[in-house]
């Protein structure tokens, strides 16, 4: 369902974490599009695009939860979370796809919130389960310091701290 292919922009930075590079994605686009529109804002369809504001910027958990009461952290295990998705209309072909909690809360994510995010928005610390490549938070271990930038509801990019420690990595894989 993810092809980097498709993304305008992705972002990796030695010696940097994933909030610089946060800051890089915002301070990059509005550059680009003072460059070529000469205005920081850009009207495409029936809306207008507000690059000069400062991007918002959530926690996948944090808006998730904001947006359909879904708690992840009071979630233990895989069961409880499909129930969840199937309270939320998920259907069942996409929910018995997943294998853990965290997966589920990424296609929550998806199904329910993500093509709302109509202005430009950064969604940060996706779960574990999601991101083989990234280095896990500091602050909780279920997640990972990884962002993606989304606007008119697609995503845009995708960036994240890069994993530099094999033996994590080698036990991410092997679960």
């Amino acid at each position: 369902f993810h092809n980097p292919e498709f993304v305008l922009l992705e972002v990796m930075t030695a010696y940097e974490d994933y909030r610089f590079s946060m800051d890089f994605v915002e301070e990059f686009y509005k550059f680009v599009v003072k460059k070529i529109n000469s205005s920081l804002q850009v009207k495409y369809a029936e809306n207008v695009i507000d690059f000069k504001k400062p991007w918002d910027r959530f926690s996948m958990e944090d808006i998730v939860r904001s947006k359909t009461g879904f708690d992840f952290s009071a979630i233990k295990t895989p069961v409880e979370a499909w129930k969840k998705a199937r309270d939320l209309g998920i259907p069942e072909d996409k929910i018995k796809t997943q294998r853990s909690v965290g997966e589920t809360l990424s296609l929550i994510f998806e199904e329910k919130v993500q093509s709302n995010l109509i202005q430009p928005t950064m969604i940060y610390d996706y779960p574990v389960e999601t991101s083989p490549l990234a280095k896990k938070n500091k602050k909780d271990p279920r997640f990972v310091e990884r962002f993606e930038h989304f606007i008119l509801g697609q995503e845009h990019g995708n960036h994240y701290s890069e994993l530099n420690d094999p033996l994590d990595l080698s036990e991410r894989f092997i679960e």
